[in-house]
């Protein structure tokens, strides 16, 4: 059970979306990391160009990356850009949403092994881990990286405790190797001295 954010996106913020619905002018996506929000990207903001037909770029069910351009809060209306959102950008929020899949899953795996259902182990802890961190995955990276890394959950100590264990278990710190030759010359007679 993927935690899902409240409220809507702010502009200029990349979503991950999942096509829903494709009219000749338009496609309506599911915001997925936003419980219960729909968005439509017009036609003209798909790709740049001439656009025949619309399921040349996307179909249904596809999972894709755009870009927040307007929300008009009364109607609750999300307009969106596929086309506005560069490979760099859309790589980096796929492995961003990837990191926070995993993360999830590891928490689902945690509560079932502690015998707490999911959405309760989700509202005692997984609440309180993205108010401090904004997102799971932020949570297991400090966890990893750092000692002292910490909920702030007082009622809740000892599972806290046993969380940060498991996730130590479960995920390593990236480790890296530099290797590296020096050359020193000195044209000094003692210069192995020097």
């Amino acid at each position: 059970m993927p935690y899902k954010k409240q409220g809507i996106p702010e502009e200029n913020e990349l979503v991950i979306c999942t096509v829903k619905k494709i009219l000749p002018h338009s496609v309506f996506v599911n915001l997925d990391e936003y419980d219960r929000k729909e968005g439509l990207i017009h036609i003209s903001e798909v790709s740049p160009g001439r656009i025949r037909n619309l399921r040349d770029f996307v179909r249904e069910g596809k999972v894709i990356v755009c870009k927040v351009l307007s929300i008009n809060r009364e109607r609750g209306h999300i307009d969106l850009s596929l086309r506005r959102v560069s490979l760099a950008q859309k790589k980096k929020k796929e492995e961003e949403h990837k990191q926070e899949q995993k993360a999830e899953k590891l928490m689902e795996v945690f509560a079932k092994q502690e015998k707490i259902p999911t959405e309760e182990f989700y509202k005692r802890v997984g609440s309180k881990i993205i108010e401090q961190y904004a997102s799971t995955s932020n949570f297991f990276n400090e966890v990893v990286t750092n000692q002292k890394a910490k909920i702030e959950i007082p009622e809740e100590k000892d599972l806290e405790k046993r969380l940060i264990e498991k996730i130590r278990e479960k995920i390593k710190p990236p480790e890296a190797r530099i290797e590296s030759t020096i050359t020193i010359t000195s044209k000094e007679p003692n210069g192995i001295e020097k």
